[in-house]
C-alpha cells in the first residue's frame, strides 16, 4: 500500500513539475518593456506621453517625444518608440491622472518597473491641495462628468480611496527635459 501511495506521490509531483516548467516565464515574455506596477486593477491609461533623451545631464539630447499606446494597460513597449538607439538614455512618461517619472534603460531589450503616483486630476504634473479639493468636491457624487474626472482607480465611483491617493502621493512629477509644459503633449 505504501508503494502504492509513493508512486501516485512521485507522479504528481511530477506532472507538477512538468506543468510549471512549461510556462512562459513573466520576465521572459515581457522584456523590451517598462512596465507600470502597484496600480489599481481596474485602473487602465491607454496612452503615453514619451519623451527620451541621451544621458548628458548637462545638455541632454532630446531624442524621441511621442504619444505612445499602452499594452494591456500595464505595459509601455520600447520598439514602439522609434528612433532609441543602442546606448542607455533616459525615458520621461508622463500619463494623464499621474504624475510624470523618469527610468533610465540600458537596452530596448530590458525589461524595467516603475508604479506610477496617481492623484493628478487636474494634470498639472503635482498632486497638491487643488487635486484634493476636486476630489473632495466629487466624493461619493452621481454626476457622470465629475465621477470620470475624479475616479482615480477607475472603479466607477469617486469614493474615499480616490481621496487617499490625492494624500499620499502628495508631491510633484518629473520635468520635461527640455523645460515645456507636459500639457502640451
Amino acid at each position: 500500500m505504501r508503494s502504492k501511495v509513493l508512486v501516485v506521490l512521485v507522479v504528481v509531483v511530477s506532472i507538477l513539475a512538468a506543468y510549471t516548467l512549461s510556462k512562459p516565464i513573466t520576465t521572459q515574455t515581457r522584456q523590451g518593456t517598462i512596465e507600470l506596477t502597484h496600480l489599481p486593477d481596474q485602473y487602465c491609461p491607454l496612452s503615453a506621453a514619451v519623451v527620451a533623451t541621451d544621458l548628458d545631464a548637462k545638455t541632454p539630447k532630446i531624442l524621441l517625444d511621442i504619444e505612445v499606446a499602452i499594452d494591456e494597460c500595464r505595459y509601455i513597449t520600447l520598439a514602439k518608440l522609434s528612433g532609441l538607439g543602442s546606448e542607455p538614455q533616459f525615458i520621461f512618461v508622463k500619463i494623464s491622472g499621474q504624475l510624470a517619472f523618469r527610468v533610465q534603460i540600458d537596452s530596448i531589450k530590458g525589461r524595467y518597473q516603475f508604479a506610477p503616483s496617481l492623484g493628478d486630476v487636474n494634470n498639472d504634473n503635482i498632486i497638491d491641495s487643488n487635486d484634493e479639493t476636486q476630489v473632495s468636491s466629487a466624493l461619493f457624487s452621481n454626476d457622470e462628468t465629475k465621477i470620470s474626472l475624479n475616479d482615480l482607480d477607475r472603479d466607477k465611483k469617486v469614493s474615499v480611496l480616490d481621496l487617499s491617493l490625492t494624500r499620499i502621493n502628495r508631491r510633484a512629477g518629473v520635468e520635461r527635459p527640455d523645460g515645456q509644459s507636459w500639457s502640451r503633449s
